[in-house]
């Protein structure tokens, strides 16, 4: 009693968007499919004798459809995420980096991610790429993403000391 109450503002991994702790509910986090420079969700796309062009999203393989003369469209799901935020990396499956059109990416100077949280990655991923070097790479992304949750994980309790 009499305390400063702790502070609830956190840095989510998946949406790179600061969140309530104590407001983290269904929903929250949202990350919406890629839309290129042209308004575009995806390459291609078939229409199949209908009025709808209908296809698999690039961003996260969802299905878009939309109709031909423009009036409407579909997403199932309707976002590449929504769920709850989250710190934890392990919870978070990132698109690949060899997809033009990911959305859902590790944190970054671009996201405008904290410091502390980009440099706890970078951190885990050398970690990781060296154990990788002397015993295979098949264990690396686990052991990156754990080691990025260890190290997001202390940066923050000792940030709340």
């Amino acid at each position: 009693q009499g305390q400063p109450p702790e502070d609830s503002k956190s840095h989510c991994v998946r949406c790179h968007k600061s969140f309530d702790t104590r407001n983290n509910k269904q929903g929250s986090c949202v990350v919406q499919h890629h839309e290129d420079e042209d308004g575009e969700f995806m390459e291609n796309y078939s229409r199949g004798g209908t009025d709808w062009y209908q296809g698999q999203l690039e961003c996260c393989g969802g299905f878009h459809a939309f109709q031909r003369h423009g009036a409407g469209e579909k997403f199932e799901p309707k976002h590449c995420f929504q769920g709850c935020h989250t710190i934890d990396p392990i919870c978070i499956t990132y698109h690949h980096a060899s997809n033009p059109a990911r959305t859902i990416v590790p944190c970054s100077h671009e996201k405008r991610c904290p410091a502390h949280v980009i440099a706890a990655a970078a951190t885990a991923e050398r970690e990781a790429a060296d154990r990788a070097g002397a015993g295979g790479a098949s264990d690396a992304p686990d052991d990156a993403n754990v080691e990025i949750a260890r190290l997001v994980f202390d940066v923050e309790s000792t940030d709340a000391l």
